[in-house]
């Protein structure tokens, strides 16, 4: 569980290589897309909509992005 709070905490950490989220409660990450250093992007267990995918994917184009309901 990860709490909105702690989101927004994370999008602050700008040298993220890899991170797991894994049943967010909020409906909107796309905060993350600070994170310009990421490779690797894990969603499990997170209600966000094709859009917000969309939108992280094309902000961060060297990140793999994988998704898991």
């Amino acid at each position: 569980y990860c709490p909105v709070s702690a989101l927004k905490d994370i999008a602050q950490m700008v040298s993220l290589e890899k991170l797991n989220i894994d049943g967010y409660k909020g409906n909107d990450i796309t905060s993350l897309t600070n994170l310009k250093n990421l490779t690797t992007l894990e969603i499990r267990n997170v209600n966000i909509d094709d859009e917000q995918v969309n939108f992280i994917r094309q902000s961060l184009p060297n990140c793999e992005i994988i998704l898991n309901d």
